[in-house]
């Protein structure tokens, strides 16, 4: 997310649940310093899903615009002009305090409209076009829920050697988003495998090499990482062999393990 969290399209006008929860007003810093202090962090759900349940340490993956109270035409993060859902862990700080608290218990279908104070958002500091001491309004979509661990899934079982930590594995794979877009891959003709050590100081990002443990040789596996053991918060740049993956992006291998030793 640009600024570090975001949420969905405005939603439609279906039965509306307003939650407020308690908070304080403002004071005054010094003599020409107002500062909202208000903590009121205001929940209406749109439309209530009736998917998975949001709770901290998943992966959350949404669809959102962020507005200004103070002007909503001014429309400062979207995940839509990114043109990519926006993934990250519930709850372990990846996003502003407003979001971390306002999404638990959302439900995957559901459609939420947040009002994020500036004590659950970004305070007195100037992010991007976000002012200083802004109120922000998020419309977002929960799309998915997941674990924050990898998933594996054996599509042919091998019958040679098995990675363990601490293997010396071969391996030929192809990297994909969630929509199917491919980022990345090394199977095809006159590509070399990628040679590691399967654990800590591998190499390569800590969901492949999990991923790994307990493959045999002559096994296919597809493996999904959340952003949490991918790239995380900041994401990768392209290069000439592979594009660049977003920020907070959950990570889809199909990998082939050549040798283990």
């Amino acid at each position: 997310m640009q600024f570090r969290l975001s949420a969905i399209w405005i939603a439609v006008a279906f039965a509306t649940l307003t939650i407020i929860i308690v908070g304080c007003k403002g004071t005054t810093v010094g003599p020409d310093i107002p500062t909202n202090t208000d903590s009121t962090l205001i929940i209406t759900d749109r439309v209530v899903g009736t998917g998975a349940r949001a709770d901290s340490g998943l992966v959350l993956t949404v669809q959102y615009i962020g507005r200004l109270k103070s002007d909503t035409t001014i429309k400062f993060d979207s995940s839509f002009a990114r043109r990519a859902p926006f993934s990250f862990v519930l709850g372990n700080n990846e996003v502003i305090k407003g979001w971390d608290s306002a999404l638990v218990g959302m439900r995957v279908g559901g459609r939420r409209r947040i009002e994020v104070p500036p004590t659950l958002g970004y305070g007195l500091a100037q992010q991007g076009p976000i002012p200083p001491n802004s109120t922000l309004i998020f419309d977002i979509e929960l799309l998915r829920v997941d674990s924050n661990i990898v998933k594996i899934q054996d599509l042919v079982m091998g019958v040679g050697a098995e990675a363990t930590t601490g293997s010396s594995v071969s391996v030929l794979y192809t990297g994909r988003f969630v929509n199917g877009t491919q980022f990345d891959s090394n199977d095809g003709p006159g590509r070399s495998p990628l040679n590691f050590f399967v654990g800590l100081g591998s190499g390569v990002i800590t969901g492949m090499s999990d991923g790994l443990v307990g493959m045999r040789v002559g096994g296919r596996r597809r493996i999904t990482i959340p952003p949490a053991l991918g790239y995380g918060t900041k994401g990768t740049d392209g290069n000439s062999t592979t594009n660049g993956v977003p920020p907070s992006t959950i990570l889809i291998f199909d990998i082939r393990l050549i040798s283990a030793n």
